[in-house]
């Protein structure tokens, strides 16, 4: 028996969609409706009104790895077929992190979702304090710097130094672990303050220092304010003619290079790739295109001629340590998707800017720090590219000449994290191997010296 004879058997796969693959990334209105369960659930049982804020609700991914490769095909554990009656259906999920705000709590939850709204249920809650923090929220970024700009010392010391309030930007950073001063009974960010003079001006160019500052932002209290021993305390790095990056039309080089002619990439029959909602096959290779919050692109039952190649593949964390001893820089160590989300900082990628060619896009669905879905278009892209000379043999004796060329299938993403970008590659070729590459631009990460 073929494996496509009997995976007709497995129609269903999870119990609120037919035809709907297990790892199939939550829609907008599921993130909603698991949010909004959520919210109910934990107002009941606290006898009031909460305000929650939500850090991620993403799917909670099928645990049964066996279960879940015997519906895929079978082929991944033994070359027997399932058995018809080995039909499972494969509950859906949605994990859901939020911070109760009144009572400064955590709250993990697990919903199973339904085919409407109604059949949800909460399959598990757990509130904890003091113990963890979840990642931070685009929404905490705007905080830092509001409670930051209402503290009296600061106002008082801007106005000293003749620096005008409402043109410094700030760029939080969460502190580590390095005392029990900071342990997560509290929720932690310390300002990185630049001065940025005209509305165009690289916001980098000018960082402004010689301050140790910690603020917690569930309370919105500033709890650390003191100068550093030895530092200059904001002192203005004078403009330099050169600190800005020309502004440009978009997807265009600031200046024209006249000897750099058009480059066109077209592919008039088409890209030799088949999409199928989430599913992707191309030259013998098959997998699912999945996206989480944290990770940003993941991709699951990677097969290349039904043998399997990997379960699940993703960027799984990014760590980035400055390595300068002084302070505040040796507190520069970002865990970049577990405390700010290389998910949760994509954003939507331009034809001929990010991704040139016959490209495919896949959306992303995200939560918002409310509870409730939202989109965010074209965020990962997908598309075939040259890869070079895969063999070449020239007989020397009649030179008769024979090249294959080769080809790779590029799935990508970009996020933009403070001052940095950080492209994410994942290179299928045609031989069964992957390759995972990050490209790193942005502007450099600056500190007053």
């Amino acid at each position: 028996m073929n494996v496509d004879s009997w995976r007709s058997d497995w129609e269903v796969f999870t119990e609120t969609a037919p035809h709907r693959h297990p790892f199939e990334p939550l829609s907008v209105d599921e993130i909603a409706r698991a949010g909004e369960l959520v919210r109910r659930e934990i107002s009941t049982l606290k006898h009031g009104d909460i305000k929650l804020l939500f850090s991620q609700i993403v799917l909670a991914e099928p645990s049964d790895k066996e279960l879940v490769l015997k519906k895929e095909g079978g082929l991944w554990l033994s070359n027997v077929p399932v058995a018809p009656e080995y039909k499972i259906k494969i509950p859906r999920l949605a994990e859901v992190v939020a911070m109760i705000q009144t009572t400064k709590e955590t709250a993990i939850s697990l919903v199973q979702l339904g085919e409407s709204s109604q059949q949800d249920r909460l399959a598990s809650l757990e509130i904890t304090k003091g113990k963890i923090q979840p990642a931070i929220t685009s929404g905490e970024y705007t905080i830092t710097a509001e409670v930051l700009k209402q503290y009296p010392p600061f106002i008082k010391l801007c106005r000293e130094r003749g620096l005008d309030i409402s043109k410094i930007r700030v760029d939080p950073w969460c502190p580590g672990y390095f005392t029990e001063a900071d342990a997560p009974t509290k929720r932690l960010l310390w300002p990185s303050l630049y001065y940025q003079e005209e509305e165009r001006d690289n916001i980098y160019a000018r960082p402004l220092g010689g301050l140790e500052i910690m603020i917690d932002i569930q309370s919105r209290e500033v709890i650390k304010f003191q100068p550093i021993p030895g530092k200059e305390i904001m002192a203005l790095v004078p403009r330099d003619p050169l600190m800005n990056y020309e502004t440009a039309p978009a997807c265009s080089n600031a200046k024209k290079d006249a000897t750099l002619k058009p480059l066109h990439i077209t592919q008039p029959e088409g890209a030799s790739f088949t999409v199928s909602g989430r599913k992707v096959e191309w030259q013998g290779w098959s997998f699912y295109v999945g996206f989480t919050s944290r990770e940003g692109l993941v991709l699951h039952l990677g097969k290349f001629r039904d043998r399997p190649v990997f379960y699940r593949s993703s960027f799984a964390e990014m760590v980035v340590p400055y390595g300068d001893p002084e302070y505040p820089n040796f507190l520069k160590n970002a865990f970049d998707a577990g405390e700010d989300g290389l998910g949760r900082n994509t954003h939507s990628l331009t034809l001929g800017c990010d991704c040139k060619g016959l490209i495919y896009y896949f959306d992303a669905f995200l939560t918002t720090k409310e509870g409730t879905g939202k989109v965010i278009k074209n965020a990962i892209c997908m598309h075939e590219e040259d890869d070079g000379i895969a063999w070449k043999h020239m007989d020397w004796r009649t030179g008769h000449t024979e090249v294959r060329r080769r080809r790779k299938l590029v799935i990508s993403f970009v996020c933009t994290i403070a001052n940095y970008e950080y492209g994410f590659y994942v290179d299928l070729h045609q031989n069964a191997s992957v390759h995972f590459n990050v490209k790193l631009t942005g502007i450099v990460s600056t500190s007053a010296i």
